[in-house]
């Protein structure tokens, strides 16, 4: 056997996984059924959940290549609670929307605040809370200052009956030059709803509600003289329902369709009287999943989601009192996802199987894939 041929299979066996306290990838694989599938994932937007997962070393390689990406964390018990500890965790937030093209002085990437730390506690039984924190500053030269902060804090009670969450986010900055008495600042609030309803719970199936309610707020200002200031709002609302059936011992089907779901973004610039709205209403989507153990140690995933999405966008000038919807759309996105495992004693590995690969085969044998797997997670029970 060739060197390339026994790394592939050493790596084929690699990228496989079975996980109990799961991660990631098994979500992903599974057609992102987050919150429709109880795993590990559930304990930063249901705090309270980090009592099932205690004992627990988890590390999120979620692009190949890029380490900066990465995540490791942790469960771990503290007196008579669970604490968590989870580094590089991503907050979603893009510094660059704040001022690139807002500040003249801003370059893109000079600031990054799209990594968090996440501290979580379980208090008690079923209730645990959480802050998030990040920072980044940059002074390329002496007047000019450049810095972003995030806070986050969490708070969530668990029962048998259900799951819920709350989460509380200020992420702000600013970018000055003193010579030019340019400054542009940024302030966001945003507070998230979340909960988990268990309506039917049978010995081989169970029906679950899923709720999300959030609003938030962001004010941009932009001062050289005089000011400009941009203010924006946005609601999100999405409900689901999941239903997940144990075909047998060793497989989980998994069905879930959300109703409903809508974005609301409103944005107003002063002086004037400029306003944009825009609108992104899901009706519905569609998520169908599967797990099954096919060996003591293996497993197999595979998932697929449809979503039907109707999107607008109105804009209203200052020079005119009449408002046009600028665009507007209306069509379906599908995606599926295969995953592959292996677990050894404690130790989890799970994969998210790079779709050229079932194809075209591997770069190795003369293929076409980047890789093997697009998203890999490790996890270790203690």
């Amino acid at each position: 056997m060739s060197k390339n041929v026994l790394l592939l299979v050493i790596l084929t066996v690699a990228t496989l996984t079975a996980s109990l306290f799961a991660t990631e990838s098994r979500m992903a694989a599974m057609g992102g059924m987050n919150g429709y599938v109880k795993d590990n994932t559930d304990i930063f937007t249901y705090p309270g959940t980090i009592f099932n997962y205690n004992k627990f070393v988890t590390m999120e390689m979620r692009t190949s290549g890029y380490t900066d990406g990465w995540s490791l964390g942790a469960d771990v018990p503290l007196g008579s609670g669970i604490l968590g500890v989870y580094f590089n965790e991503p907050t979603g937030i893009d510094i660059d929307d704040y001022f690139d093209g807002y500040h003249s002085d801003y370059m893109a990437g000079d600031l990054n605040l799209s990594r968090k730390l996440d501290i979580l506690y379980g208090l008690k039984e079923g209730l645990g809370v959480g802050i998030s924190l990040a920072g980044t500053a940059y002074s390329p030269y002496k007047d000019l200052k450049e810095s972003a902060n995030y806070v986050a804090l969490k708070a969530g009670m668990s029962t048998d009956m259900m799951d819920t969450g709350v989460t509380i986010a200020i992420p702000m900055g600013t970018v000055e030059n003193k010579n030019t008495k340019e400054k542009t600042t940024f302030t966001n609030f945003g507070i998230d709803l979340n909960a988990r309803l268990y309506l039917i719970q049978k010995n081989d199936w169970s029906l679950s509600g899923l709720g999300e309610l959030g609003f938030g707020s962001s004010t941009t200002k932009h001062k050289q003289g005089s000011e400009v200031k941009y203010a924006s709002s946005i609601i999100n609302l999405h409900l689901g329902l999941g239903i997940n059936y144990n075909v047998s011992e060793s497989t989980l089907l998994v069905f879930a369709v959300k109703p409903v779901g809508m974005s609301l973004v409103s944005t107003k610039r002063t002086p004037g009287s400029n306003k944009t709205s825009s609108s992104d209403i899901i009706i519905p989507e569609y998520k169908v999943g599967i797990e099954s153990q096919v060996l003591s140690w293996l497993i197999i995933r595979a998932g697929a989601t449809e979503t039907y999405s109707m999107a607008s966008e109105t804009h209203t000038s200052s020079s005119s009192s009449r408002s046009d919807i600028t665009s507007s759309s209306y069509g379906s996105i599908f995606s599926s996802e295969v995953g592959l495992g292996i677990k050894f004693g404690n130790f989890m590995l799970d994969s998210v199987i790079n779709n050229p690969l079932l194809f075209d085969g591997p770069n190795v044998i003369g293929g076409r894939a980047p890789g093997i797997a697009s998203k890999l997670s490790l996890g270790y029970t203690f």
